[in-house]
């Protein structure tokens, strides 16, 4: 395996590579959550829109987050930013790179949000595994191996718990869903495809 950088693929790199192909045009891309990200797309046809959530680790601290995350929101408020794009164009996806779930409702529901593309965690193929996907190259066939819940307290358990007792027992997740009657927004294993199927 080789671990130098330039020998990732990087998401904007393989959009690009790929749009080349067939004389897709960039309009632009930003980091801007303000102004510019809105203005940018204003002018596509298609926005994407990049958000994320991260964690630390035992031995890393990632942006204020020692360990696990404080809540189950997007970071860098990726939900205005979803919102605000979707409210200036009609194709936004939405593109999410995250350490387990995160909360949907913000914008799941908007008309302008044609899709959410759960990347998970980027590797080193990460840009042309997603490019193949968005450009319907390959079929996305993954399925969530967790379930994205309508509000955190759907879980069962809090994230903030710090307990040695579990009086939860095995109720976390979607057996606390299904136990307690809840319908989750996306639950464990869904996942969609776009492939079609037929007898020969």
């Amino acid at each position: 395996m080789n671990n130098n950088p330039k020998y990732l693929s990087a998401p904007l790199d393989a959009i690009n590579a790929r749009a080349k192909l067939d004389g897709t045009a960039i309009v632009t891309s930003t980091t801007d959550t303000s102004s510019a990200g809105v203005s940018a797309a204003q002018k596509a046809d298609t926005a994407l829109v990049f958000i994320t959530s991260d964690s630390g680790e035992a031995y890393i601290t990632v942006e204020g987050h020692a360990g696990d995350r404080s809540d189950l929101n997007a970071w860098h408020s990726g939900e205005e930013l979803v919102k605000a794009v979707a409210a200036v164009n009609k194709n936004t996806i939405v593109v999410i790179h995250s350490t387990g779930p995160i909360l949907l409702e913000a914008f799941a529901d908007i008309s302008n949000v044609k899709a959410i593309v759960w990347a998970g965690l980027p590797g080193q193929e990460a840009g042309n595994a997603l490019a193949e996907i968005l450009y319907g190259d390959v079929s996305p066939s993954g399925k969530l191996p967790y379930t994205i819940a309508r509000a955190a307290k759907d879980y069962g358990t809090t994230i903030q718990a710090n307990t040695d007792s579990f009086p939860e027992g095995l109720y976390i997740d979607y057996r606390h869903l299904d136990k307690k009657g809840l319908t989750p927004r996306y639950e464990f294993g869904f996942g969609l495809s776009t492939s079609s199927f037929g007898i020969q």
